[in-house]
């Protein structure tokens, strides 16, 4: 397996934002072939699409996500969910 991560942005007003919708869907598709199964934490409905070609692709899709901080279509379209709480946060 492998595990990506990446710092998000800090605004001048305190808000974040990480954009790596896009890295992430494209290192997904690209390695399609070589995998079976893809656990994503994330609870951004902009995966849906992912999770479509996916399920083409005959690779299951599990989402991992944080209480009810996620998209409930992407819960709905993915194969499984791993429900996550603020204590993998600490360490």
């Amino acid at each position: 397996f492998k595990v990506f991560g990446k710092k998000p942005k800090i605004f001048p007003d305190g808000t974040t934002k990480a954009d790596w919708d896009i890295q992430i869907t494209v290192d997904i598709l690209s390695l399609g072939k070589d995998l079976d199964h893809v656990i994503l934490a994330s609870g951004d409905g902009d995966f849906e699409p992912l999770c479509a070609v996916l399920k083409k692709r005959n690779i299951t899709l599990t989402a991992a996500v944080f209480g009810q901080r996620h998209s409930k279509r992407w819960v709905a379209a993915v194969d499984s969910v791993i429900e996550l709480d603020s204590s993998i946060l600490e360490s």
